[in-house]
């Protein structure tokens, strides 16, 4: 079964964007694997938030055609909303597919 979250708040995403966790485990993935998981993220944005603006010129115009600014939402807010902790029973810190369970729980407990 997969989880669904409402939009997030705008506290939420300073945090996700300060801490580490999300950075860290995000700097694992390739492009594509990073592109791919913000797709399936998509529908949940704001789609005149900054954030999605730069996803968009980035799916139309690849990576190369930011300016630094845009460079910038890229690196410390596109790419850490691709990892989400696991959050089982409120516990496992486990990185995650956004909207899903880490491997261990999706394959235990998900569909």
């Amino acid at each position: 079964m997969t989880r669904r979250y409402p939009k997030m708040s705008k506290q939420d995403k300073r945090e996700k964007m300060t801490d580490n966790f999300f950075m860290r485990e995000s700097s694992k993935l390739s492009f594509a694997e990073i592109m791919f998981r913000l797709a399936e993220c998509e529908d949940t944005w704001d789609s005149n938030a900054s954030y999605a603006g730069v996803y968009r010129q980035i799916k139309a115009q690849g990576l190369e055609s930011l300016t630094a600014k845009q460079r910038w939402i890229y690196e410390n807010e596109l790419k850490p909303m691709s990892v989400e902790k696991c959050g089982f029973q409120g516990i496992c810190e486990r990185p995650a597919f956004p909207g899903k369970y880490c491997d261990m729980h999706e394959q235990k407990f998900g569909s």
